[in-house]
């Protein structure tokens, strides 16, 4: 299966280095058209089906995701080619949109292109692209916010307002100081995205806000309550990561 693909990079020598990595590793994919303005990529893309678009994020004038916010809808799947360090690409993953860090690495190159063979739609409407960036934002910048997805787009919460987040299957529930919310992600996929000095995983079914607990009971693991007068267990793996992140607290 042969793929038509754009690259957008303000930098010609990151198409170059690209395109060569493609043709080298990938020869399937066909780069139709390289850019290295976003004005011209938009009106090409409006005009010309692709099947995927290699997109650098940080550009002058025009990040990648402002780019994309332009499109009315998006029937290509995206790609992103960015020098960010990894730490803060925690919330690519939570969307499990293709990303790739310069410099590339082949393995990773050959495993976003797969990806992208084997889904049968695109992989990032205008509201998921817009979810995602506000986390990884909200990473970046060490915010107070959690930008969290319902059926019809996406909600904002604020973080000091997490008492913890209970995992019940493939959804998790997220206990808020003056209510609920159920959440179609995973709890694995949340502490992919959390800052683990103010939210850590105590057990398998629990994260919870290392500012709400009130007491540490001993025990093989132990057992904290939280300020709602929850109690929950910790596991005993987890023990020694949590005494340390609460004596920093002190």
């Amino acid at each position: 299966m042969s793929l038509k693909a754009v690259i957008l990079d303000d930098e010609s020598a990151g198409i170059e280095s690209l395109m060569y990595d493609l043709k080298k590793k990938c020869p399937d994919v066909e780069v139709i058209k390289t850019f290295t303005d976003t004005s011209s990529a938009f009106d090409f893309l409006r005009q010309n089906p692709i099947d995927v678009l290699f997109l650098d994020i940080s550009m002058p004038g025009c990040n990648g995701f402002d780019f994309l916010s332009k499109f009315k809808s998006i029937n290509f799947s995206v790609i992103f080619v960015t020098a960010y360090e990894e730490y803060a690409l925690k919330a690519f993953d939570f969307y499990a949109v293709d990303y790739l860090l310069k410099p590339v690495e082949y393995p990773k190159l050959i495993r976003a292109v797969e990806r992208i063979k084997e889904k049968s739609k695109p992989n990032g409407g205008v509201e998921l692209l817009e979810l995602m960036l506000k986390n990884l934002t909200s990473d970046l910048k060490k915010t107070n916010t959690l930008a969290i997805p319902t059926t019809d787009g996406f909600e904002i919460i604020e973080l000091t307002q997490v008492i913890y987040f209970k995992a019940e299957g493939n959804y998790t529930e997220i206990f808020l100081k003056d209510k609920k919310k159920v959440v179609s992600k995973s709890i694995g996929d949340f502490e992919k995205v959390l800052n683990i000095t103010k939210f850590f995983r105590i057990h398998h079914s629990y994260i919870i806000n290392i500012d709400e607990v009130r007491k540490y009971v001993k025990g093989d693991g132990g057992t904290v309550i939280l300020s709602n007068g929850l109690q929950l267990p910790v596991s005993r793996t987890n023990k020694p990561k949590l005494m340390l992140l609460l004596n920093t607290q002190l």
